[in-house]
């Protein structure tokens, strides 16, 4: 299992959900399953390190200072093909994400910040405030 996806789920997943997302991302012919229960709405999440924002393709550089400069290395989890399950710069993977309203997290791992955006247009940045 990919060890930026672990830390997504032990991060900002709901304590009740993990267990299931985990098992799903440990399957890769279920990636089709995990990116719904992870992704399509904000259910699974841990809403408490959540804050609500709204990004346009504009907000691009606004949002990746949030996850740390544009050019830290992040993974994506994304039904947007060419965007999941990759590493990209944030810059690159916020500029492929931000207003298209498709399922999709970004997220830092080094400093384990995340972008969250749904196919509703939901958008959230994730933060726990303590370390992992």
């Amino acid at each position: 299992m990919n060890a930026s996806l672990e830390a997504i789920v032990r991060l900002f997943v709901r304590k009740e959900k993990q267990e299931r997302i985990l098992f799903l991302a440990s399957k890769p012919r279920r990636r089709s399953e995990l990116l719904s229960d992870l992704l399509h709405d904000t259910r699974s999440l841990d809403l408490a390190v959540a804050s609500r924002i709204t990004a346009t393709a504009a907000d691009v550089a606004a949002v990746a200072q949030r996850l740390g400069g544009a050019g830290e290395r992040a993974y994506c989890a994304s039904d947007i093909v060419d965007v999941d399950d990759r590493e990209l710069t944030v810059g690159e993977a916020l500029r492929l994400v931000i207003g298209r309203e498709r399922d999709s997290i970004v997220f830092c791992p080094r400093t384990r910040v995340a972008f969250y955006e749904n196919h509703e247009g939901e958008q959230l940045v994730l933060m726990r405030p303590e370390r992992f």
